[in-house]
């Protein structure tokens, strides 16, 4: 099976959704996912299950707290770049059907790791494998290297009434 590059992007809720209902679909079919979490320090609640199923490993190369470009630290950028040495890692080793990278846009965007690195994941992986991005800012070249894209646009949500992200279901 020929492997595609899918983008999930844009200021509206559902692109990490997206990512783990892709993830389950994956790993109901029998197939191998690792996903890699930029940006995050803290598991999804949907690990709870998803840890438990063989064919599934995640890593997570973020720490809780950061805000915005302005409040970047050392340990940011040696996450960041730990994290796409362990992506290219995985496609190199090929031991995976799906791989699956959370927030990448947002370490993108935010300087952490560059546009030509990821173009360079893209370019040389495995035809068979998967690859799945996520993340707001996703830059133009990015977009057009990809496969399928989807933007997510924000109509209304109920964070802006001052909703608190609840656990199982916002995260």
């Amino acid at each position: 099976m020929r492997g595609y590059v899918q983008l999930y992007t844009g200021k509206g809720k559902g692109k990490t959704t997206a990512s783990f209902g892709l993830t389950v679909r994956a790993l109901g079919a029998g197939l191998d996912v690792y996903m890699i979490q930029f940006m995050k320090g803290r598991k999804d609640s949907a690990f709870g299950v998803l840890d438990e199923v063989e064919n599934f490993d995640c890593d997570i190369f973020g720490k809780k707290g950061i805000r915005g470009k302005d409040n970047l630290l050392d340990e940011d950028y040696e996450l960041a770049e730990e994290g796409l040495d362990k992506a290219m890692e995985v496609l190199e080793r090929g031991e995976v059907d799906v791989l699956v990278l959370e927030e990448i846009n947002v370490a993108l965007e935010y300087g952490l790791i560059g546009k030509g690195d990821i173009l360079d994941l893209i370019d040389n992986k495995p035809e068979e494998i998967e690859i799945v991005m996520t993340g707001r800012y996703a830059p133009e070249k990015l977009i057009e290297a990809s496969d399928l894209v989807t933007e997510m646009k924000k109509v209304k949500h109920y964070f802006d009434g001052g909703t608190k992200a609840r656990e199982g279901i916002d995260y």
